[in-house]
């Protein structure tokens, strides 16, 4: 999954190099961790390895909210 699967996250908060979202989708709540901006200022060697969106999936939006 990625970003984009989720057309109606919510900005959460935003930082330099990256942004928090929230976001539902088939009844599930989630968490997206994306720091892809700063993928763009990596070279390819630094860059290998790591991982810049994470999504975090949850049962309940108490649980996400925890």
């Amino acid at each position: 999954m990625t970003p984009d699967d989720f057309p109606n996250r919510v900005l959460l908060y935003g930082f330099e190099g990256g942004a928090v979202y929230t976001a539902e989708r088939d009844s599930r709540f989630y968490v997206i961790q994306d720091e892809s901006a700063m993928a763009g200022i990596l070279d390819e060697e630094d860059r290998a390895g790591l991982e810049f969106v994470k999504i975090q999936e949850f049962a309940t939006l108490a649980e996400r909210d925890a």
